[in-house]
């Protein structure tokens, strides 16, 4: 969901505070697969919406 509101560029806040958010507070076996669903949800939501 954050990937897809970060690709909406919705948030009062860069994509990047996000990205250090995650590098921080996700567990580091879990992180590699939560950076790529981030990145999907963006990618997609910027497709849908033209951006």
């Amino acid at each position: 969901m954050l990937g897809a509101a970060a690709g909406a560029r919705v948030l009062p806040f860069p994509e990047e505070t996000l990205k250090a958010i995650l590098n921080t507070e996700i567990p580091e076996k879990y992180r590699a697969v939560n950076k790529a669903a981030f990145e999907h949800a963006k990618k997609c939501i910027r497709l849908i919406s033209g951006t």
